[in-house]
């Protein structure tokens, strides 16, 4: 009897402390599982939180950024704008000198094609007009001419047309000329 009682006591005690066992894992493993899910869903707020601040910083410092931006663009506008409009101003000019080389070269051209014809116009009113030495042939009919012309005196007549042409050519180079300083341009 004394064994079934003690057998019956140690079941007894076996039971108590093996629900006492399973009722203290239990709630220690309840516990442990809740702090893990609280520990959990604190890091999971905790994150968001970070990452909504550090979001909203970056937004805000984009903002600012873009402020700035903004002003210093609004406050070196209109050096830009000097500077934009200085080389505008210089590339024009580089046009103009260009165009006014140009011009000065063709004119140039043009009174030195005046002068070598008025040179050869004047050299020709005192030329002796000796005649070169040619085959008999040929210098017999064009002595003749020459006698021809002589005696009708076109010779002269064809020296002072020449000369006439050249003296209304130099005037209407100096009424072009004058009329691009008036700002004609030579019309």
């Amino acid at each position: 009897m004394l064994a079934s009682f003690a057998q019956k006591i140690w079941s007894f005690l076996q039971g108590l402390f093996g629900g006492l066992g399973n009722a203290i894992t239990g709630a220690i493993s309840s516990a442990l599982s809740w702090l893990q899910q609280a520990f959990g869903s604190l890091m999971s707020f905790l994150g968001g939180l970070f990452h909504s601040l550090l979001q909203g910083i970056g937004t805000l410092l984009q903002g600012l950024l873009n402020g700035i931006a903004s002003v210093l663009r609004q406050i070196f506008s209109p050096i830009f704008a000097i500077v934009d409009a200085f080389f505008y101003f210089v590339s024009r000019l580089a046009q103009l000198l260009g165009l006014l080389v140009q011009l000065l070269i063709q004119v140039v051209h043009v009174l030195l094609a005046f002068a070598w014809g008025l040179l050869r116009t004047l050299i020709g009113l005192v030329w002796d007009q000796s005649t070169p030495q040619l085959p008999g042939s040929v210098s017999s009919p064009l002595s003749h001419m020459g006698q021809a012309l002589g005696l009708l005196q076109l010779d002269k007549l064809a020296d002072l047309l020449l000369f006439a042409v050249w003296i209304l050519t130099a005037i209407a180079v100096i009424r072009i000329i004058s009329s691009f300083s008036q700002g004609g341009g030579g019309e």
